[in-house]
């Protein structure tokens, strides 16, 4: 049994529902750039101290802000490799006042929701067009029956 390509309306339809969604990370990515360049022009730099690894490598740091309080803050980045040593030094970046936004300085940090959103319309994006312009079919998987004789 052969299965055929879906019918072109609903090529259509799927090609403009992965536009709509490429649009949608797109607006998303733009957000979320906006509101990480802003937390780094508003951001203090401090000395840390990693002082647990923690549970699925999320490290425990801390550091001294500004107003001279001791502040302890687990990072939002997991990895299945340990990134982090215990008493490892770290740049920590944080919001004066807000000493729970710290975040570690590093780009995976601070830019990873960014990335993954834009990597995501990216992706909707091409596969969108690509079905819209015809130059990609999709369909149910084409199946055939085969008939193996003993």
């Amino acid at each position: 049994m052969i299965t055929r390509p879906f019918g072109d309306p609903i090529q259509r339809r799927i090609a403009l529902t992965l536009l709509t969604l490429a649009g949608a990370f797109a607006i998303a990515a733009s957000w979320q750039w906006t509101v990480e360049r802003r937390f780094l022009r508003d951001s203090r730099v401090a000395a840390g101290t990693v002082i647990a690894p923690g549970k699925d490598n999320q490290a425990t740091f801390r550091f001294v802000d500004d107003a001279g309080t001791e502040q302890t803050v687990r990072s939002s980045r997991t990895s299945m490799n340990p990134t982090f040593r215990v008493k490892q030094r770290v740049a920590v970046l944080y919001l004066p006042g807000d000493g729970a936004s710290a975040k570690v300085n590093e780009p995976m940090e601070i830019w990873l929701l960014t990335r993954m959103l834009a990597y995501g319309a990216i992706v909707c994006g091409v596969l969108g067009g690509l079905i819209l312009r015809g130059r990609l079919n999709i369909g149910p998987l084409k199946q055939t029956r085969v008939w193996v004789r003993t």
